[in-house]
């Protein structure tokens, strides 16, 4: 262990730490340049999906084969080839002016979306947040609430002035009439 740090000093630097990690805001899933190509160019996903296919050819191959082996190096000379391709496409795509600026806004409006999720999930938690503290506050004024009228009834009790929870008009002037 090795340190003269209390429990209550650990607790606190733990605490201190989660406190500072909450503060960030979550971070918004962006969509890539890469990705947003991929939605609207079809050649450049059919060669996304070939390198894909190439690269879990290969992984697959180093397990079954070996690093060293004959059929390895073949999946990875594909790999290569399907990077390849994907990449000139990739770049013929951003070379394009009109195509490039499709995929900037698609890029922007994905962020948006996403920025709008996280304030309104924002918002749902901090109206949740609310609602609980005033459940919070009305239990404590009941309580309160409670509690004095319980001490009211403690006090005439024990001052044995009971008075206070009958009528004002004594009984008597009942049973005179009734009588």
């Amino acid at each position: 262990m090795g340190t003269n740090k209390s429990l209550q000093d650990i607790m606190n630097d733990v605490s201190a730490k989660l406190d500072g990690a909450l503060l960030l805001p979550p971070p918004v899933p962006v969509l890539t340049e890469l990705q947003a190509f991929l939605t609207f160019d079809p050649l450049l996903a059919s060669l996304h999906k070939e390198y894909l296919d190439a690269k879990d050819n290969r992984a697959k191959a180093v397990k079954d084969f070996g690093a060293g082996d004959a059929m390895t190096e073949m999946a990875m000379l594909v790999e290569d080839s399907a990077w390849c391709a994907m990449q000139t496409r990739y770049m013929e795509l951003r070379a394009d002016r009109a195509l490039m600026a499709k995929a900037q806004d698609l890029m922007e409006e994905e962020r948006l979306a996403a920025t709008r999720q996280r304030d309104k999930d924002n918002a749902k938690d901090a109206l949740r947040y609310y609602n609980y503290l005033d459940l919070i506050v009305r239990m404590r004024r009941k309580r309160e609430s409670d509690m004095n009228w319980a001490a009211l009834a403690l006090l005439l009790v024990l001052n044995g002035n009971l008075d206070g929870f009958r009528f004002s008009q004594p009984t008597h002037h009942f049973n005179r009439l009734a009588a």
